[in-house]
């Protein structure tokens, strides 16, 4: 996989077909000359998404593409409103850890300095951040957050009414006119019934939203080399219909994953699309059945930019001197390689009905496609 530098920074716009009335509560300036009829400016958001930053077990440093992109994020002239994390923010999941040591070293280094700039950052917990079978890990995931409190400064959030809420673990919120839902996802494992209710639950009530944006640690499907069988729809067919359906029902825009340490700008035939996140700390990864050792997902993160109407944009950025990365210089498809082999481990055992085309065994089409 190449990365791809350039020195004219560009978009590529990725139109959403269910545009709708912008809300009340959000202010229109009026742009134009005047003696013509005045045109609306339509309000824009940008957001970051970041994942995966954490290193070795108990780790209470980041490396420097972490710091780097902090710093980005942190400049006002980059207009980021807000940030995003799937999660892996501190190396937990071991016993005896300095789990105080560990979050007062990544809140000093990433959500204090964004705080500064009055940039809130809205976590969903990966499984070195709070597994669900770790309780320890999950009260100082909560209790950490809660001390921080990031919301105190994200004065343009909506909470969902009539939903459960549980920050940080699992909440949903409105910013603008999209839907921002976080889960509690931190393991290999088929969500609960609970959590599908409640995801219905959150859809229904934000119906009339124009973009929607669900983000959690582990992919639906998987995307990376060694993490074959790391995945949430593992063993269960009807589980991955029951999934993909609901998402297609409610006009989901993205599914934003981390865990994989690869980016990649999924889809699966249908509307909503499943992207994987890079990551920014340690362990970077290729995807499934390309290239070689020599071809790791660079570190870097994800700038979206969208507005009122519905349409959103999305940047690829190294996380040191910020290049853009294209979509274009990604496979057009990821596939499973038919047998074994040193680019997938137990491919031959890959079920045929998490495919999208059993006969070349694809799994992903790349967004554009």
């Amino acid at each position: 996989m190449k990365s791809l530098s350039i020195i004219l920074v560009s978009f590529v716009f990725l139109h959403c077909g269910h545009a709708s009335q912008p809300p009340t509560t959000i202010d229109e300036a009026a742009a134009g000359p005047t003696k013509a009829e005045p045109k609306t400016a339509t309000k824009t958001w940008r957001f970051a998404i970041i994942s995966d930053l954490n290193s070795s077990y108990g780790s209470k440093t980041y490396n420097s593409a972490v710091k780097s992109a902090v710093s980005y994020l942190a400049d006002a002239n980059n207009k980021i409103d807000f940030i995003l994390s799937t999660g892996d923010m501190v190396a937990g999941q071991k016993k005896n850890l300095d789990y105080l040591g560990m979050w007062e070293a990544f809140h000093s280094t990433v959500t204090r300095k964004l705080l500064e700039k009055e940039i809130p950052l809205f976590p969903s917990p990966g499984n070195h951040d709070a597994h669900l079978t770790r309780k320890i890990e999950r009260d100082h995931y909560r209790n950490s957050w809660l001390q921080e409190n990031p919301l105190s400064v994200a004065k343009h959030i909506r909470w969902v009414e009539g939903v459960e809420q549980d920050f940080p673990f699992q909440y949903a919120l409105t910013i603008g006119n999209a839907l921002f839902v976080a889960l509690d996802n931190t393991a290999v494992r088929n969500w609960s019934d609970n959590t599908l209710v409640w995801l219905e639950k959150v859809f229904t009530q934000e119906s009339q939203r124009s973009l929607k944006f669900v983000y959690g640690h582990v992919p639906l499907l998987p995307f990376a080399f060694k993490k074959e069988t790391e995945y949430v729809a593992r063993g269960s067919a009807a589980f991955l219909n029951k999934v993909e359906d609901l998402f297609e029902a409610h006009k989901v825009d993205v599914f934003f994953s981390g865990h994989s340490h690869v980016y990649y700008p999924g889809r699966r035939d249908q509307h909503t699309q499943y992207i994987s996140v890079p990551l920014l700390g340690s362990g970077s990864r290729y995807l499934i059945g390309t290239g070689s050792v020599n071809e790791r997902s660079p570190q870097a993160f994800l700038v979206i930019e969208y507005d009122e109407q519905g349409h959103w944009q999305l940047q690829h950025r190294q996380a040191r001197g910020f290049n853009l990365i294209l979509d274009e210089s990604f496979p057009t498809t990821i596939q499973i390689p038919a047998q074994n082999s040193s680019l997938c481990k137990s491919c031959s055992k890959f079920p045929q009905s998490h495919m999208l085309d059993p006969q070349q065994r694809i799994l992903y089409r790349r967004q554009d496609l």
